[in-house]
This record gives structure tokens, C-alpha cells and sequence, in this order.
């Protein structure tokens, strides 16, 4: 098993990027709003129960893939914690465990750029965060463009760069396979 774990802050193109890799290679892409959504319909985001379960399903997912033998592409936000990095580590431990390999591809924009590309309405029709206002406080809060603390690494800046050129650039640098 396979897996590209492609993070960054919102609106900075992961979802995008992620659907254009899937295209080119195959891979199956798991989106973090699924997960954001179910359990946010049920639990109140943000609280004990919501952090917990999202994080055990995601886990569990990870767990059947790897195996499966079924490789993927996996998206989702870092703030910059200690503490989120140990989430990470629990949630991926299953891919490395049955022999799975993760590289790690971090996207990054102009604080400018997100602002305007959180009200995309693109983004309405996923229930992702869409005001700009409280985009900018969760950059206040959190280190949303720290490099997560894993290896293999890309970091590449979408402020520019078109989404079907960065999934090439995924590609080549990974050597991932393209049917």
C-alpha cells in the first residue's frame, strides 16, 4: 500500500490537487471532509467526541487499505502541534505497520491568495470553511504552513501553480506509478 498524504491550511488547494493526482495515477482519493462531514453531522465540531471519532475513522480506514493492499491519497490540515503530530503518527501507524509506505506532500499559497479562495463557492458545495474571516483567525491560532514533522517530504506553492501541474510534480518527484 501506497499512501500520499497531501496537507496544508484551507483553501490551499489539497482537495484540487488531490482529485488531479487521482486522476493521473489512480490512486484512490480519501478526502478529509468526508470524515469532517459524517462525524459532523451527528457531534458538534470541535468537541471531545467530534476529534475523537474523526480520528478513529480515519484510522480505521487506514487500517482495511493497508490490509487491502488498497493505496491512496489522503488529505488534511496540520496546525503545527506537538500534539497533532502524534495524532498523525497514531492514525498512520497501521500503513507502516503492514509494510505500506506514506510520503508526505505539503502545499502551500499566499495568505492573500487563501483569503480569496476560501469564499470559492466550490467550496460551499463540500461544507468547507468559506469565510475568509475565520480563515484568518485560525492563522492567527495555528502554524497552518508549518512543515509537519515527517519524511519523505515535498512542499510545493500553489499560489501560482495550476493543480494539474503540481500533480505532476507530485508525480515526479515520488516516482509514482501512472497508468
Amino acid at each position: 500500500m501506497q499512501l500520499v498524504f497531501i496537507y496544508g491550511p484551507p483553501a490551499v488547494g489539497k482537495f484540487t490537487v488531490g482529485s488531479e493526482l487521482a486522476r493521473r495515477t489512480g490512486l484512490k482519493l480519501f478526502h478529509n471532509h468526508l470524515t469532517v462531514n459524517l462525524v459532523s453531522a451527528v457531534f458538534e465540531r470541535d468537541s471531545d467526541v467530534w476529534l475523537r471519532l474523526l480520528r478513529s475513522i480515519r484510522r480505521d480506514v487506514l487500517v482495511e487499505a493497508a490490509r487491502h493492499d488498497v493505496s491512496l491519497i489522503m488529505t488534511g490540515a496540520y496546525s503545527g502541534t506537538f500534539e497533532h503530530a502524534e495524532a498523525w503518527r497514531t492514525m498512520l501507524e497501521p500503513v507502516r505497520a503492514e509494510g505500506g509506505s506514506i510520503v508526505f506532500v505539503q502545499l502551500t499559497c499566499a495568505r492573500d491568495e487563501l483569503l480569496q479562495r476560501v469564499c470559492s463557492e466550490s467550496r460551499r458545495s463540500l461544507d468547507k470553511l468559506v469565510d475568509p474571516v475565520r480563515l484568518a483567525e485560525l492563522m492567527e491560532r495555528f502554524d497552518l504552513f508549518a512543515a509537519a514533522p515527517f519524511e519523505p517530504h515535498l512542499c510545493l506553492d500553489t499560489t501560482q501553480a495550476a493543480p494539474d501541474e503540481a500533480a505532476r510534480r507530485i508525480i515526479h518527484h515520488y516516482g509514482l506509478a501512472v497508468p
